[in-house]
């Protein structure tokens, strides 16, 4: 009866504050937005990330005393991966400079394949 009533507790304790985590300016601007919508750019279906929170930094052997939590705005992102054949439409239509072909020819070797060796950099171009 003890684990019953512990868990219980656990559950609502659990509930109440992810109730809490909700913030009622967001809950209206969230109703606003389309769940999923296609980029002109490219045609890609992209899906809404909701706002909300995240910790950033390693946690692989425990919590990293250098992470935090941060918040974040929502946010679209494509459903799928970007190919290779996209990325290298990207960079023709706009003359960027990506030296890592020979890499990525390695890895993911038809236009089909996803997109591999690309940075920050990279996919914040690609995303403009």
């Amino acid at each position: 009866m003890n684990k019953l009533t512990l868990c219980s507790f656990l559950i609502v304790l659990i509930f109440l504050f992810l109730l809490d985590q909700i913030n009622p300016a967001n809950a209206q601007e969230l109703m606003s937005l389309k769940e999923q919508i296609r980029w002109e750019k490219d045609a890609a279906n992209m899906v809404l990330v909701p706002a909300g929170r995240s910790v950033i930094g390693d946690q692989l052997d425990g919590l990293d005393p250098n992470s935090s939590i941060v918040s974040f705005d929502g946010f679209y992102m494509d459903q799928t991966e970007i190919t290779v054949g996209q990325f290298k439409q990207f960079v023709a239509e706009t003359d960027y400079s990506f030296p890592m072909w020979e890499q990525v020819g390695q890895y993911s070797p038809t236009d089909d394949h996803p997109m591999i060796y690309v940075n920050w950099y990279d996919a914040n171009a690609y995303a403009k």
